[in-house]
């Protein structure tokens, strides 16, 4: 039995606090002997062509555990029996990668790839608390209403969704859309871009968006 649904690691369930930081990492350990069974099955029956196989490990243990080897960041605590997770992570997928290319010929060529790099991330820019301070998004009242679950629509053009979206309330295509496509719309974008554009972390003076394009 393989899992087959999302990323296995339950990381939700640790951020949660459903599962404490040893739970998590015997399920990853699980999860990454299943990945290893799944690869060598790959490398056994495979012929010719392309074989792509991606190991989510080390992804999802930094997401997680940044935190134990790193003093600047807020949840990071002196001494943590946790601080080698991700090295150790490393370590092993080399031990992985040495077994791959003792299977291969000389006729193959092997290409090592990461998903994305990490690094630190202490502070985060909050886009719908920025729509709302700017009058972008009206809410019903105050009280904890989850994700946009609080809003009153009737008076809201515009809203954050995702790692990184933007969206216009747009009429006929938002269930209680309000924006007008043709120039309400064109107007509406300019206007959102060019704030945005313009906002500085007040800390290290940067530049807090770097590309605006709201759908």
């Amino acid at each position: 039995m393989f899992s087959t649904l999302g990323i296995p690691e339950d990381t939700k369930a640790l951020s949660s606090q459903v599962i404490n930081d040893e739970e998590f990492l015997k399920q990853a350990a699980w999860v990454f002997q299943e990945e290893l069974r799944m690869l060598e099955y790959g490398l056994r029956n495979f012929q010719s062509g392309v074989l792509f196989f991606y190991l989510g490990r080390i992804d999802q243990l930094s997401h997680m555990f940044w935190s134990t080897m790193d003093p600047k960041h807020p949840a990071y605590e002196e001494n943590s029996s946790h601080s080698e997770v991700i090295r150790d992570a490393y370590s092993e997928i080399d031990v992985v990668l040495g077994t791959i290319m003792r299977q291969i010929d000389d006729q193959t060529t092997l290409l090592v790839m990461s998903n994305h790099g990490f690094a630190p991330f202490y502070r985060s820019f909050h886009l719908n608390s920025w729509l709302r301070k700017e009058g972008y998004i009206s809410l019903i009242d105050f009280s904890e209403g989850g994700m946009l679950r609080n809003v009153n629509w009737s008076s809201t053009r515009a809203h954050g969704f995702g790692f990184n979206g933007l969206y216009i309330n747009l009429y006929g295509r938002e269930p209680r859309g309000i924006v007008h496509s043709g120039n309400d719309k064109r107007i509406l974008l300019e206007e959102i871009s060019s704030k945005l554009l313009k906002l500085h972390d007040p800390k290290s003076g940067r530049v807090v968006v770097t590309q605006s394009l709201p759908r």
